[in-house]
């Protein structure tokens, strides 16, 4: 019973440490934006950078503190099955009642707006079923060894709709790796 408590008490302070890291995004991603469109170089709405890296780490969060209370990750889909399934250019409102119900089993609690889509692939130790390509390149083609998850994000930041920018992170590395892919 002790170490229910005390995985509440990591949750808390996990939650607590995503929401600030959030707002301070949020914060330092509507600057940015007007800035931009101050200088002429992009548009006042057009979706902040930062949304990206917010909402991975708190994804990453939130699947941390899941595998602590039922012992596995969650996979909330396959590559290509990003929420929302059309990948937004200008940003698109969104509320509790439009998030998949496997985000919401997370946690998962998005701003009024999203400029992304995101999905969470997850997995046993010793297998890659499951494992697209981005995840097979953030697990640098190794199986792993542990239970595994990575999320994506994927943004269409400049309107040509032949290439999005996706990040991943994964339970491998903290590090968020972005490139641009074709569709």
């Amino acid at each position: 019973m002790r170490n229910a408590g005390r995985a509440r008490e990591h949750l808390l302070f996990a939650n607590a440490l995503v929401g600030l890291l959030i707002a301070a995004a949020a914060w330092s991603g509507c600057r940015g934006s007007a800035r931009r469109a101050a200088d002429g170089h992009g548009e006042a709405d057009a979706g902040p950078p930062s949304e990206v890296v917010a909402l991975l780490r708190d994804l990453a969060a939130k699947e941390d503190a899941y595998r602590a209370e039922f012992a596995t990750y969650l996979s909330t889909g396959t590559e290509g099955t990003y929420w929302p399934s059309e990948i937004p250019r200008t940003g698109i409102e969104v509320d509790d009642s439009s998030v998949p119900q496997k985000l919401k089993e997370l946690g998962f609690r998005p701003l009024a707006k999203v400029w992304c889509g995101y999905v969470v692939v997850a997995g046993p130790a010793g297998s890659a079923e499951g494992m697209g390509p981005i995840g097979r390149r953030v697990f640098r083609d190794a199986i792993p060894e542990d239970d595994w998850y990575y999320v994506v994000g994927r943004c269409d930041q400049d309107g040509n709709p032949e290439v999005d920018t996706v990040c991943a992170l994964s339970s491998a590395s903290a590090a968020l790796e972005c490139t641009d892919i074709g569709r």
